[in-house]
């Protein structure tokens, strides 16, 4: 299955279940319109706090990938 779709990875740089950073880099490398954002010492859950403002995160993406 392919996924032609635009393709935002969020991910923590200190998630201690998964390397989420390679994971992220991964996924850029096999989606083909694929951006990555990682978040500096966020787990798992980094987005669900005060560590990043996610609205703001996908709202310049889109406009970078002119969406």
């Amino acid at each position: 299955a392919h996924i032609e779709q635009p393709t935002l990875v969020v991910a923590g740089t200190a998630d201690a279940l998964l390397d989420s950073a390679p994971e992220a880099r991964r996924l850029s490398q096999i989606l083909p319109r694929c951006d990555t954002h990682l978040v500096a010492g966020a787990g798992l859950a980094g987005t669900l706090d005060q560590r990043v403002d996610l609205p703001s995160v996908v709202s310049e993406w889109l406009s970078r990938s002119e969406l």
